[in-house]
């Protein structure tokens, strides 16, 4: 029951339960706060029934209200009266009379309201955190879809683009609430993980959000105990969130196991020099080493330039010269030249490596041109072949999906904290399991020696 309603227990009334569980019971006395609550109420009784209500224009105004079944045909005897306190003290409304059963040849129908729509969306979005994913992700015709699916009910186009209008305002207020505890989210997190390393900035004069920070609390402990691939990825992503753009930081890495631990990652407003700066400086204050790990990133001027003086081995991650290439040349990168580039990327030579480079050619001379411009130090397995264990890695591993860039910040932080967290549960359970089975190696280690004994059969003379 909505803060805004009081009931007098005395009176008796009717109780409907609503489709998310709600127990609605309507009595006389009972009290709002304001004529919209009451109307919020009286709407979700009547859908509860099945029904819909109208305000009775003849009878309402000033100080009553009367709320009638939308049936004209025949016209049903359901009503509810609103009356608003005459106390000097007070100006809340009540329930003076209502009749709640409708007539048995009732023609009226359920009908979703702007709100009532509003509520199923953020309902399905397991709460209002998702809702900014929600306005920027759905088009009017998929929130139409989404409703029909879940409600049952077809809404206009008219008032879908009225309950996306709606939704976007409530988003836009939660951002900015968002925004002001993000900060404390990020002090909560680290009392409650002591070796968590965390970062807020805000400007100093408006007092507004500039960039956040966010570890993993075991970042120090994978490099101590060597849990690691010698390999790290970085990467951004635009945040595409209706009332925050921003870029995404992350550190990534794979585990013993192979599979993939986001370490560090952070929220500014772009990858320029001074933010790649202030999210490397923040990994090493979290124990990141990059000294004795080789990264693998987009190797743009700006990465470059932060990364300087840092003693950091970086390489292209092949990922991002195809789209590169993509924005290069449109519709010549065809999916045969990002074939060839990834064949190219890990050709064993500099004769096959060069080989591939002119096939890209035939297809796409700008490939090529671009390709033949590129440091082969940089991104080329045969250069480094010899010198650099790699673990078959070619991109940073990032790929965030739609719904996680829709986020905004502190949606965003709340995220990765349940998946550091979700990580380093599962993480136990297998550790526990195999240790009790006796296991030397991880599943992924049994793999590849299971591979290379099936491979040690066999002799090409």
């Amino acid at each position: 029951m909505p803060r805004s309603v009081k009931m007098s227990p005395e009176a008796p009334g009717v109780m409907v339960i609503a489709a998310d569980g709600r127990e609605l019971t309507l009595r006389r006395g009972l009290t709002f706060n304001d004529r919209p609550s009451a109307t919020a109420f009286f709407q979700d009784f009547a859908k509860a029934q099945g029904k819909r209500l109208l305000i009775n224009k003849k009878k309402s105004g000033g100080a009553q209200y009367e709320y009638v079944c939308a049936s004209r045909t025949p016209p049903c005897h359901f009503f509810i009266k609103l009356l608003k306190s005459r106390s000097a003290k007070s100006s809340h409304f009540f329930v003076s009379s209502f009749l709640a059963q409708h007539a048995p040849d009732c023609s009226g129908a359920s009908k979703l309201t702007v709100r009532q729509a509003t509520a199923v969306l953020l309902a399905d979005a397991t709460g209002i955190p998702n809702s900014v994913a929600i306005s920027t992700a759905l088009s009017v015709k998929e929130l139409q879809k989404r409703l029909k699916q879940h409600s049952g009910e077809v809404i206009s186009t008219r008032k879908a683009y009225r309950v996306r209008d709606r939704v976007l305002r409530l988003a836009a207020g939660h951002c900015v609430k968002g925004l002001q505890k993000l900060e404390s989210l990020l002090q909560g997190f680290q009392r409650k993980n002591h070796d968590a390393h965390v970062a807020f900035e805000s400007d100093g004069k408006s007092g507004t959000f500039r960039r956040a920070f966010l570890a993993h609390p075991f970042v120090a402990r994978y490099q101590r105990m060597k849990g690691l691939q010698a390999v790290f990825g970085l990467d951004t992503a635009p945040l595409v969130s209706m009332h925050y753009r921003g870029q995404l930081f992350v550190l990534s890495a794979k585990d013993g196991n192979n599979e993939i631990i986001v370490l560090c990652v952070a929220v500014a407003l772009q990858p320029d020099v001074d933010n790649w700066k202030w999210f490397l400086k923040n990994c090493q204050q979290a124990h990141v080493d990059f000294s004795t790990f080789i990264v693998i990133a987009n190797r743009t001027d700006e990465f470059l330039a932060a990364t300087d003086r840092m003693n950091v081995l970086s390489r292209q991650c092949t990922r991002h010269i195809n789209l590169k290439l993509q924005e290069m040349v449109k519709n010549g990168a065809t999916v045969q030249v990002e074939d060839l580039v990834c064949r190219a990327q890990a050709a064993e030579s500099e004769a096959e490596f060069s080989s591939y480079l002119s096939m890209i050619g035939l297809t796409c001379p700008g490939a090529e041109e671009y390709l033949r411009g590129l440091d082969p130090r940089t991104w080329a397995l045969y250069c480094v072949a010899q010198q650099l264990k790699l673990y078959g890695w070619t991109s940073t591993l990032f790929a965030p999906d739609e719904t996680l860039l829709s986020l905004a910040p502190y949606e965003l932080m709340q995220h990765y904290m349940k998946k550091f967290m979700n990580v380093t549960y599962n993480q136990a359970q297998h550790a526990t399991k195999w240790v009790k089975e006796g296991k030397c190696f991880t599943e992924y280690c049994d793999k590849l020696l299971a591979e290379q004994r099936e491979a040690a059969k066999f002799q090409v003379i």
